[in-house]
């Protein structure tokens, strides 16, 4: 049996953040007024709704391939890349939600660290394949 304690762990936060902004925009909500099923609004409701679906666009395609990481890699190295992933993704909220036009580099970094994981996954994928398994 194979265990994946550091990078289950990682992924028990992400799926802490992406409640925690779903829960900020239903207090937006609530605090605004806005009925659901709207999903526009003041630009202070606006900017969290584009947080929490970006941020669920985001896991959407970063956790599959953090978990084939930890499977052909290592449990370590996808934590690692968890963790670093959701500090960019708490570092783009907080810059969208300061001030949108300031979100591009939290966005550039998150991203640099799903295509890095994803290559890893990759990159396990075959080296298994190579070792004739």
């Amino acid at each position: 049996m194979s265990s994946y304690p550091l990078v289950g762990l990682g992924t028990l936060l992400i799926c802490l953040f992406l409640s925690l902004t779903a829960g900020h925009v239903g207090l937006i909500r609530l605090r605004l007024k806005i009925k659901a099923p709207a999903v526009t609004g003041p630009d202070s409701f606006d900017r969290a709704y584009r947080i929490q679906m970006n941020s669920i666009e985001n896991a959407v395609v970063f956790l599959p391939a953090l978990w084939i990481l930890a499977a052909f890699v290592s449990d370590r190295v996808a934590a690692v890349a968890a963790l670093l992933w959701l500090a960019g993704r708490v570092w783009y909220a907080l810059s969208y939600q300061r001030e949108p036009a300031s979100r591009r580099p939290s966005f550039v970094f998150s991203t640099l660290i799903y295509v890095t994981t994803w290559l890893g996954a990759l990159w396990g994928i075959a080296q298994t394949i190579r070792a004739g398994v």
